[in-house]
C-alpha cells in the first residue's frame, strides 16, 4: 500500500510539474514537408526578391531547415511568412525557434492591427542558437491568427531557421486537474484488483 501511495504521489508531481504536451500551432515548423533548394517548405510563403529554399544544414544534422538569402544588396527585406491560426485571447504562449545566420536578421510576431507580440533583431551566429520567449495574447483579437515573419534586411544577409514552435502554456489549474485525474485512474485500477 505504501508503494502504491508513493507511486501515485510521484506521478501526480510529475504531471503537475512537467505540464502537458501542447500542440504546435505553427504548421510545418520543423520544415520537413516540401521544399527544395529553390522552393519554400510547405505552408511557408516567401516575400521579396532574395534567394530561398531548404537547406540540409540543421540543428540535429538530419532533415532540412528553411533558408533565406538577401541578394538584393539590402534593397528589399527577404521574408519567410506564415499566418498562424488558433490563437486565443488572454492566453500565454511560448514562441521558440532555432536559427543560424549573419547580422541583419529578425524574428517578428504580430497581431494584425493590434501591435507586436515579439520582435527581435537576432545576434549573428555561426552555430545553431535557440530562442524562447513567452507572451500573452491581447484580450481582444479581430481574428484568431498571428503573423509570423522571419526576415533579413542587411545586404547579403543569410538566415537558416528550424524547429519553429508556438504553443499555449497550460494553466496551473489545468495541470492540477490532469494530475488529479491520473491519480483517480490509478486508484480505480488498483482497487479493481
Amino acid at each position: 500500500m505504501k508503494k502504491t501511495v508513493l507511486t501515485i504521489g510521484l506521478l501526480t508531481v510529475l504531471l503537475v510539474m512537467g505540464g502537458v504536451a501542447q500542440a504546435n500551432l505553427v504548421v510545418n515548423g520543423d520544415m520537413e514537408l516540401g521544399g527544395s533548394a529553390t522552393t519554400m517548405p510547405d505552408n511557408w510563403t516567401h516575400q521579396a526578391l532574395g534567394l530561398f529554399g531548404v537547406s540540409s544544414d540543421t540543428p540535429s544534422g538530419t532533415g532540412q531547415s528553411l533558408y533565406l538569402f538577401d541578394n538584393s544588396g539590402g534593397v528589399y527585406n527577404d521574408i519567410a511568412y506564415q499566418l498562424v491560426w488558433g490563437i486565443e485571447t488572454d492566453t500565454e504562449y511560448n514562441f521558440s525557434f532555432k536559427y543560424k545566420g549573419a547580422a541583419g536578421v529578425r524574428a517578428y510576431l504580430a497581431f494584425s492591427g493590434l501591435g507586436t507580440a515579439y520582435a527581435n533583431n537576432l545576434d549573428p551566429t555561426d552555430v545553431w542558437t535557440e530562442v524562447n520567449v513567452s507572451f500573452t495574447s491581447p484580450s481582444w483579437l479581430p481574428y484568431t491568427a498571428i503573423e509570423l515573419y522571419m526576415y533579413t534586411w542587411n545586404p547579403y544577409a543569410d538566415l537558416r531557421i528550424d524547429d519553429v514552435s508556438l504553443t499555449p502554456v497550460p494553466e496551473p489549474m489545468t495541470m492540477g486537474l490532469l494530475g488529479m485525474g491520473g491519480v483517480l485512474c490509478l486508484l480505480k485500477k488498483r482497487f479493481r484488483k
